[in-house]
């Protein structure tokens, strides 16, 4: 795969700073779909559906992400249409180098809808000491284009299910 490696150099007096961009993972067309269900306190409920270009889709490289984890920030823009997906932030430490399938994980998904209004963003977090939740993730690859599709819960007694699938195409040349 052809890796196409664009540099922003700022110059700042006598330093130079250098600002390198992965073409491979930034800026991915990404089809977004979120079921929140479950909820005992009705916070979270409906399905969002949404398509739009992410900010970065895909494995990152630690020389310019500080760490190798896959990872998901969508959209890139505020959105335009009114879909009802504000936010889907996702990142996992194992799901990458081939690992199909994990239980570490974070997700964060922030929504708005008539019924459920704009409340605070959905958040699960399997993978560090203060566990806030439960589920897996699976991935999945055909050609340039992944599928990440995850499962979450949140413990008792809020019991909010999220079931969110994320699909990132090739960027556009």
């Amino acid at each position: 795969m052809k890796k196409i490696l664009m540099t922003i150099v700022f110059t700042l007096g006598f330093t130079t700073l250098t600002i390198a961009q992965q073409a491979s993972v930034s800026n991915r067309p990404t089809e977004v779909k979120i079921v929140l269900s479950g909820d005992k306190s009705k916070t979270w409920k409906g399905t969002f559906s949404g398509h739009a270009v992410a900010r970065y889709c895909g494995q990152t490289d630690p020389m310019y992400f500080g760490t190798k984890h896959f990872g998901l920030e969508y959209p890139l823009d505020p959105p335009t249409v009114d879909d009802g997906i504000d936010d889907v932030r996702f990142s996992s430490p194992d799901l990458v180098d081939g690992v199909k399938v994990t239980t570490k994980f974070q997700v964060s998904v922030t929504v708005h809808s008539p019924e459920i209004g704009s409340p605070h963003a959905y958040v699960v977090d399997t993978e560090s000491d203060q566990k806030t939740g439960s589920g897996d993730a699976s991935l999945a690859v055909k050609g340039e284009e992944v599928t990440v599709s995850v499962r979450a819960a949140q413990p008792e007694p809020i019991g909010a299910k999220l079931e969110l699938v994320f699909t990132c195409h090739a960027p556009k040349k």
